[in-house]
């Protein structure tokens, strides 16, 4: 048994978080601000990355002006499940259901990506910023390994 897999991962979690602090305050203001605001917070994700979408949405006790874009095809409930890689993939397809979504300059859209390449939440996170909303990129191209 790995008795130091916690102690890494905290290693990790404390290294991304020296780096990225700054963003961090930045993005913490953006949403609080949006809200005092009252704008949206829409947060985004496709496939297995949808998943901090559902964990923010209609949460007991939980933020109300957080909005889910939840475009079919990009959830894990798809059968065959590799479905959704390939329509993440596909050009235009989110953008398709995204531009039916009334965000505005007074939102936040918070996108979540594994790779930060992909067509759907490169599409999302460019037609949030077109509608004038700040936009919170959440991605690594780091590659960790624990062992």
């Amino acid at each position: 048994m790995r008795t130091d897999y916690i102690p890494k991962v905290i290693e990790l979690l404390q290294r991304a978080y020296d780096r990225q602090q700054q963003t961090l305050q930045t993005a913490a203001e953006w949403i609080a601000d949006a809200l005092e605001a009252d704008g949206v917070l829409y947060v985004f994700g496709a496939s297995h990355a949808g998943i901090i979408t559902e964990e923010l949405t209609y949460r007991a006790g939980g933020l109300v002006p957080v909005s889910p874009i939840f475009v079919p095809g990009l959830t894990c409930d798809v059968r065959p499940l590799p479905l959704t890689s390939a329509l993440e993939r596909l050009d235009g397809y989110a953008l398709a259901a995204v531009k039916h979504i009334p965000i505005s300059a007074a939102d936040v859209a918070l996108i979540h990506s594994v790779s930060g390449r992909n067509a759907a939440p490169v599409e999302v996170a460019l037609y949030a910023k077109q509608q004038g909303a700040k936009v919170i990129a959440l991605t690594s191209l780091a590659v960790f390994a624990i062992g």
